[in-house]
């Protein structure tokens, strides 16, 4: 827990004991190790580069949408919200999805991430 000059905290609880948490200057983040290999924070980026980063590689959706040297931001359980969302399995391949199906997702991952974010907000105002 981080405290500071006013009555606000910053709290970080990971049951899982999977993430990390890193306080650096600005200038520094590249020191943060993997930073630098993080792909656009999926919600920072419009559908056409969405399409064409979700179409450089081969294999399951799923995999692709968690891959964070393309899209940073997508992790196991979002990823799982985001497809059943756009109606799509989570073993699709990438390569037999067509442009309806790609825009779906673009559309899931919008509607999901400012759901959830909205929640998040919503507890931390409590």
């Amino acid at each position: 827990m981080f405290g500071s000059n006013d009555t606000h905290e910053l709290r970080y609880s990971d049951m899982r004991r999977m993430g990390r948490l890193y306080l650096t200057d600005t200038d520094q983040l590249d020191a943060v190790p993997q930073f630098a290999k993080l792909g656009p924070d999926v919600m920072a980026i419009d559908e056409e580069p969405f399409t064409a980063l979700i179409a450089k590689r081969r294999g399951q959706i799923k995999d692709r949408l968690t891959h964070q040297e393309s899209t940073a931001g997508i992790g196991n359980a979002y990823s799982d919200e985001l497809l059943w969302e756009a109606k799509l399995h989570t073993h699709r391949k990438r390569s037999i999805m067509d442009d309806v199906d790609i825009h779906r997702l673009f559309e899931s991952t919008r509607t999901v991430i400012e759901c959830s974010c909205t929640a998040v907000d919503q507890i931390v105002q409590t």
